[in-house]
């Protein structure tokens, strides 16, 4: 997925890696796919329990200088908000969202005693904009996304760089991960997944706009820069889905005309592949 190719990308570039996952053997399997195994530290990692990763977040706090945190893990949905069970909101919204809380705040922490960080969210279209039969999931997006923002005023004056990517459909298992109402896997690869994005170029554009969006903060804020050249936003996606998440920002009656013809498509996409 899209972690595994950050983590090959930024170790081949010669970066001192920390990869995590629930699954340490499928770990274990991207190191070794890595161009300097050494350089890999796998630790393992359940994003849905909070206090755990806290504590794992503190103590790899302690042993390393992280200098970067790229807060990628995630699970989708494809149900209606009608089927959903409560257990599986409040585990959707402890993954995608109350993890970049603990994490952010915990490694950040050295990174504020450094004074030099760089925290990057994927936070997904979803959290542009809602996307119908990903209630839970757009919610939990739009808290990052909102996290993000206040997170990068507070931190921009400690020397923290906080970079929020967008990305629209990419070729990954998002869709065949992604949870029905009673918790259960969907199982199926939507066509709009299979057609999507490749990993190698979404990661490509995160390291390079991230980097571009370093070089931007080390100079003055300034309202042409926040207007023009924003590099703590990227959104990845066609134009017309960009075009869409800009007028659904501008007015709500436009998003609501864009939910309603997005709802009966994202319907058949999901009976189609059941």
């Amino acid at each position: 997925g899209i972690g595994k190719q950050l983590a090959k990308d930024l170790n081949k570039n010669g970066a001192e890696v920390i990869i995590t996952a629930r699954r340490v053997e499928q770990l274990e399997e991207v190191k070794k796919e890595c161009q300097f195994p050494e350089k890999i530290h796998v630790v393992q990692m359940d994003l849905a329990n909070i206090e755990e990763l806290t504590q794992i977040a503190k103590d790899l706090n302690n042993k390393f200088k992280i200098d970067m945190l790229i807060n990628n893990g995630g699970i989708s949905m494809r149900d209606e908000f009608k089927n959903l069970s409560l257990k599986m909101a409040k585990q959707m919204m402890d993954v995608n969202y109350l993890s970049v809380c603990a994490l952010s705040r915990y490694i950040g922490e050295g990174m504020v005693a450094r004074k030099s960080g760089h925290i990057i969210n994927n936070v997904s279209m979803a959290g542009l904009f809602p996307v119908p039969l990903r209630t839970i999931y757009s919610a939990s997006k739009y808290a990052v996304k909102l996290f993000s923002n206040s997170a990068r005023a507070e931190l921009r004056d400690s020397g923290i760089v906080v970079t929020d990517v967008f990305p629209g459909y990419v070729q990954t298992n998002i869709s065949a991960n992604a949870l029905v109402g009673d918790g259960s896997a969907f199982g199926k690869i939507d066509d709009n997944i299979s057609k999507g994005m490749k990993v190698e170029e979404l990661s490509r554009r995160i390291l390079h706009y991230s980097r571009k969006n370093e070089e931007q903060n080390k100079g003055k804020p300034s309202l042409f820069k926040f207007l023009f050249v924003d590099y703590s936003r990227l959104v990845v996606d066609k134009f017309y889905v960009k075009l869409a998440a800009i007028l659904s920002c501008l007015d709500d009656d436009i998003y609501k005309f864009i939910s309603q013809i997005k709802y009966k498509s994202q319907i058949k996409v999901m009976r189609k592949a059941q």
